[in-house]
């Protein structure tokens, strides 16, 4: 079968919609007597008239209008069906009512002699019965009426395989709303119309594949060459590899002095300008270059000023970044060496160069970071963030811990939030909205930019701008902005926040200024909402644009707030501790469907527990983990309980992101809550332990506190 994506977003998907005309509509006689294909999301058109070599009823004669004389020059079916079968290839197939197509077509295929091998397909009629359609008929002209879509103009295989299309395309935000994202949901939700379903098969229809022909794991030719995954581009950062401090040059200096630089160095490329310059207006020279110059002039090259060569501007990474971020961009651009800036400047700290990363092989798993920066479409970006799923699985089969894996999912969010920041920009442009009025940041909040994501994710997502006042004209275009990067983030699978935590909200887009008085109110006069805009915005990572903007607001509020005990008290109280979920007779005690919310119970309160700590303590650490061990250096007592919690965090992340890929494979929204019937003895045990350890957590986090 067809290796395709279970995660796959509805909205993203290339598929082909195919419908067929027939002599009639007894499965048992009916003949084939044209096949259309229509391109969804991909690109052609194909029609074929077919010979069924027995007369056309006038009954379907009257509907489709072909008539016997109108085929009696075709093909016959065998003729056709290879070139079909062919452009079919491993695509999704969409139809409507498209089990009589198949079963018309499979009894063609039968009768000459030809292999049979059924697509992966979705139905609309069954989707729209899904959707909850009151209709007299499910027929496709009335679903287009239904969706306000054109009539078909004629019910000619090709016409009905484009309403279908366009009644596919129209269905898909619909899906959004009830929860159904992706390829895998669609089908489990066909499946939700069983009586349908069992009706249709005893009249001789095929009945919708199961989740079994799809795949949540990257294709085999991901893997090494040796058979072996390479896991040290997940495991460790750019910092880890980087040459620091940059070798810089002056502008004017010679190309022969910086020769002798380079060989004294022993590296092989150098930075032209200053340390202290931001990155854009910084250049770069390599041995490369100097070679080119050398061959160009001849030895008169040496005495031309380096900046003559340099090339603008600079390739970057991010120190942050894990290191499969710098093979992708390396491999995409096909150059060797790239710029590293820090995570919250513009400014160059590093160098990295193919050098560093000789021991290290670039396989499709790994360009998939870059795959979402090179995405020039919202369809696109959909397609590339599908495969998330199946790199989480194949980290977790090569060992790497669920924290590290939660750091690359974050490390995506934010690069898949950046790159729908730039093309909701590039579709302001064209819409004759204009350019920024003024310098501006994207930030991603929450669990993004602590850097510990998992696969049950919605948008998280702030703007801060430079200068302008509530609804003042700034405001209003980035408001515009930010509605236009939550509609690409839905479409591409990231949910709209249901809390309204998005940049597209008053509440999440600000000046300076007006940030700056927000978090003044925060802290004089906080309310419950306040304090859970506090949570996510005291994570917050810049992603795209001036990532100084945010980050001296965001110092100068961590500082104030270090030192007021009242609003610590109440960031405290705001996460009251939970009750237990272990019975009297110690068992776990779960929901209705015997599913346990390890968020509520665990990750929330250790996440709420290390922030308020890092707070009173001055540490400016990102994730979770990272806070509690900076808190546990500093010679404050007794902190052994947190450690405890640490290694409860880091074990409950594993169990619900193994939850997480094991819904997305079985065609189910992933969420926070894990299937006590999927655990182990031992897994149980450990669990009941780790929820003991947080049972208390308010008087560890008062007492490290004051």
């Amino acid at each position: 079968m067809p290796s395709i994506l279970t995660n796959t977003p509805l909205a993203a998907l290339q598929a082909l919609a195919l419908d067929t005309e027939t002599t009639g509509l007894d499965i048992r006689k009916a003949r084939v007597i044209e096949i259309g294909l229509s391109g969804h999301n991909l690109p052609g058109a194909w029609s074929r008239l077919i010979n069924p070599e027995v007369p056309i009823a006038p009954a379907s004669t009257s509907i489709h209008g072909i008539t016997d004389a109108m085929v009696a020059d075709a093909p016959r079916f065998g003729e056709v069906w290879g070139e079909a079968r062919g452009l079919i290839g491993s695509h999704v197939i969409i139809g409507h009512s498209l089990g009589f197509d198949l079963a018309i077509l499979k009894g063609e295929c039968q009768r000459a002699g030809l292999d049979w091998q059924e697509p992966v397909w979705l139905d609309t009629r069954f989707l729209a019965i899904v959707l909850g359609a009151r209709l007299p008929d499910f027929s496709i002209g009335a679903l287009c009426a239904w969706l306000d879509l054109p009539a078909i103009a004629n019910h000619r295989a090709l016409a009905d395989a484009q309403a279908t299309s366009a009644v596919f395309r129209a269905m898909a935000p619909r899906l959004r709303e009830r929860g159904i994202h992706t390829v895998g949901e669609a089908l489990s939700a066909c499946w939700r119309v069983q009586a349908v379903i069992n009706e249709l098969a005893r009249a001789g229809w095929s009945e919708p594949p199961t989740l079994g022909v799809l795949t949540d794991r990257e294709p085999a030719s991901d893997a090494r060459q040796d058979g072996g995954f390479d896991s040290y581009p997940y495991q460790h950062r750019v910092s880890a590899l980087m040459s620091a401090p940059p070798a810089f040059r002056a502008p004017l200096d010679t190309i022969r002095s910086a020769l002798e630089d380079l060989a004294r160095r022993q590296i092989s490329s150098l930075f032209v300008g200053s340390a202290t310059d931001a990155a854009g207006h910084v250049g770069i020279i390599t041995e490369r270059d100097i070679l080119r110059a050398l061959a160009r002039d001849g030895a008169q090259a040496l005495d031309q000023p380096v900046d003559s060569i340099a090339t603008r501007p600079l390739v970057t990474v991010r120190s942050g970044a894990y290191v499969y971020r710098a093979i992708g961009l390396m491999a995409r651009l096909g150059i060797r060496h790239l710029a590293v800036v820090g995570d919250d400047s513009s400014e160059v700290i590093g160098a990295l160069s193919q050098r560093d990363l000789l021991r290290l092989r670039a396989q499709s798993s790994l360009l998939l970071g870059d795959a979402i920066d090179a995405a020039d479409s919202p369809p696109e970006m959909g397609r590339v963030w599908a495969r998330l799923p199946a790199v989480a699985r194949s980290l977790i089969g090569e060992g790497i811990t669920a924290p590290d894996i939660a750091g690359i999912i974050a490390r995506e969010l934010g690069a898949l939030t950046r790159r729908a920041a730039v093309l909701a920009e590039q579709d302001m442009a064209a819409s004759g909205l204009g350019l920024a009025p003024c310098p501006y940041a994207v930030l991603v909040l929450g669990s993004a930019g602590r850097e510990e994501s998992l696969l049950a994710m919605d948008q998280d997502n702030a703007i801060v701008f430079a200068e302008g006042l509530p609804d003042g004209p700034e405001d209003r275009w980035f408001a515009q902005l930010g509605a236009r990067i939550a509609t690409i983030l839905n479409e591409v699978g990231v949910p709209f926040c249901k809390g309204g935590v998005m940049a597209r909200e008053p509440s999440f887009r600000g000046s300076v200024a007006t940030w700056r008085g927000r978090m003044d109110h925060w802290l004089s006069r906080s309310s419950p909402s306040d304090l859970l805009n506090v949570d996510i915005v005291f994570d917050a990572r810049t992603v795209h644009g001036d990532p100084t903007l945010f980050l001296g607001l965001l110092t100068q509020f961590a500082s104030a707030a270090r030192q007021n005990a009242a609003f610590l008290k109440l960031l405290i109280a705001s996460h009251p501790d939970a009750s237990v979920p272990i019975s009297l007779f110690g068992n776990l005690k779960a929901d209705a469907d015997g599913r346990l919310d390890l968020k509520r119970h665990v990750l929330s309160r250790a996440v709420g527990a290390a922030r308020v700590l890092a707070i009173r303590h001055g540490q400016r650490a990102r994730s979770t983990l990272d806070r509690l061990a900076a808190v546990q250096t500093l010679d404050i007592g007794e902190l052994s309980s947190l450690d405890e919690l640490a290694q409860a965090y880091a074990r409950t992340l594993g169990l619900v992101l193994q939850s997480q890929i094991r819904d997305v494979g079985e065609g189910r929204p992933p969420d926070n809550r894990v299937a006590l019937s999927a655990l182990s003895t031992l897994e149980r045990g450990k669990l009941k332990a780790d929820l003991a350890s947080v049972s208390d957590l308010g008087d560890v986090v008062r007492s490290a506190v004051f």
